[in-house]
């Protein structure tokens, strides 16, 4: 099997006819994004938690070693964004804007607050297509963690404005579905709200400003591994890619095993050596793909992503 292409990682799909439809394409994409660094916000936790129980969940929360942009430039092409918004300049946070973070094993008490504000990385993203207008990228938009009723109204205003802005620049994909075909969607992003919480704020009047706009994930990917899939385990991304082979368009995201080893991406480096090793010996069609560490890390190996994200890429051309 093929498991390197030869064409630029920046513009991989450039080389795919614009016939192709999106159930045909496999794409791989950044799970945590923008988790390159993160700052432990603890309402109540730095006094009963252990140190080394604090980094060890730091560890598991950072998902990324490179900006946006590097990520693009590697080869991802979905983006998995989760805001948070809070009114009061708290934790260090800039006030009244919505940035990203992540809460490990869907705590509520421990959040890990990354650096980037959520409008700074769509706007990343937007220049990144102007360089390679061959290519689209999928966003999703994760809510994760509730938001309390009386910052529901300047987070949903502050969300609605930046999408608002990107439609009206032209660069928001309008009535897609798996049968889209990739000449329709060059230059373009695509915006998908997910309620990963199932409380607060609904991803429907929250990322959705525009009649059919966006599509919540359970309706637009036709297999999304919900919370009886473990996927810390390599064989349920393989199952699933199984059934994107047979034609259903399937989302996977893989997620690092718990280890006690603090080094984030040796955690990952399993997770991704059995993927490739599968990859290189059945090549299948994987439907989209979101992944730890999708730029090469240091060491001779790093945490194996970034080859990863070449064999999905290169299955399109098998």
């Amino acid at each position: 099997m093929r498991t390197q292409v030869s064409i630029p990682m920046s513009s991989w799909m450039g080389a795919l006819p614009g016939s192709t439809r999106l159930r045909e394409m496999s794409i791989p994409g950044s799970h945590d994004t923008a988790c390159v660094a993160c700052s432990l916000i603890a309402k109540g936790v730095a006094e009963t938690t252990a140190p080394a129980d604090v980094a060890f969940a730091l560890s598991l929360t950072v998902c990324q070693n490179a900006c946006v942009s590097d990520q693009f430039d590697a080869g991802a092409r979905m983006f998995d964004l989760r805001p948070y918004f809070e009114q009061e300049d708290a934790h260090e946070q800039v006030a009244g804007k919505i940035r990203v973070a992540h809460c490990p094993n869907g705590s509520t008490a421990a959040w890990f607050m990354a650096q980037s504000a959520f409008a700074e990385l769509l706007e990343s993203l937007g220049r990144k297509l102007e360089q390679n207008p061959s290519e689209f990228v999928i966003v999703r938009v994760a809510i994760e963690r509730d938001v309390p009723a009386d910052q529901a109204p300047a987070y949903v205003a502050e969300l609605n404005s930046t999408i608002e802005y990107w439609d009206g620049q032209g660069r928001l994909a309008n009535h897609v579905n798996a049968d889209t075909r990739l000449e329709d969607l060059r230059g373009k992003m695509i915006l998908i709200p997910e309620n990963i919480c199932g409380k607060g704020v609904l991803p429907a009047s929250v990322a959705n400003p525009i009649e059919d706009l966006n599509v919540p994930v359970a309706e637009f990917f036709e297999s999304f591994p919900g919370d009886d899939v473990d996927n810390h385990d390599p064989q349920a991304i393989i199952d699933n890619w199984r059934k994107a082979d047979a034609g259903a368009f399937c989302f996977s995201q893989t997620n690092k095993p718990s280890t006690k080893d603090l080094n984030p991406e040796v955690q990952a480096a399993g997770m991704h050596q059995a993927l490739n090793h599968f990859l290189d010996h059945s090549p299948v069609h994987t439907g989209v793909t979101l992944i730890d560490f999708v730029n090469p890390g240091p060491g001779p190996d790093g945490a194996l992503g970034n080859e990863l994200v070449r064999r999905i890429v290169a299955a399109n051309f098998n």
